[in-house]
């Protein structure tokens, strides 16, 4: 099985935007003290093509905008296990929408939506709104400072040591709260 990895650097601004989309292919997102956005993407074939993992993981900085955009384009790609590690700044508003793949979203302070499908969704140590929309695949939120808005079925939900008001619309969910201070609805 051949290896490859692709980086990305790129110089950029506090509140960055980060607009990640991708149907099978997950992220891990971290918050940083530095003014860069670093992009590690590994992945794995299990014979040697002509595929190339820029095509089939794309990212672009919009300076202007300060908007960083990530995106997967899996159509006829032979890539297996690809694995996306971004660093960005603490102070990061992300958007972004997955499928059949796992989200992590660590030590940020900004606003997040994320959309989810099939796949987990993991939050620790943010400060700022969340709204998430997540089917068939767990939630887990620990210490979040700022509103919470919660939609999804078919998931647990986990909800530890977090503070602001918490709205959660569910179906088919167990939910299970622990040392949460604000507003239930």
């Amino acid at each position: 099985m051949k290896k490859l990895e692709l980086n990305y650097k790129f110089d950029v601004k506090d509140e960055l935007k980060l607009e990640f989309a991708s149907e099978n292919y997950g992220v891990s997102i971290a918050g940083s003290d530095e003014s860069t956005a670093k992009i590690e993407i590994t992945a794995k074939q299990e014979e040697i093509f002509e595929d190339d993992l820029e095509k089939v993981v794309q990212c672009k900085y919009d300076e202007k905008k300060n908007i960083l955009t990530i995106k997967t384009d899996e159509k006829d790609s032979n890539f297996r296990n690809i694995k996306i590690n971004v660093l960005v700044p603490e102070k990061t508003n992300i958007n972004a929408k997955t499928e059949n793949a796992p989200i992590s979203i660590i030590k940020l302070n900004g606003s997040h939506t994320i959309t989810n499908e099939n796949g987990p969704v993991s939050i620790a140590n943010n400060e700022g709104d969340l709204q998430i929309i997540s089917e068939n695949g767990p939630v887990a939120i620990k210490e979040n400072t700022g509103n919470i808005d919660l939609t999804f079925e078919n998931s647990p939900l986990s909800l530890k040591s977090s503070i602001g008001k918490i709205k959660i619309q569910t179906e088919n969910s167990p939910i299970k709260l622990g040392n949460c201070k604000g507003e239930l609805t």
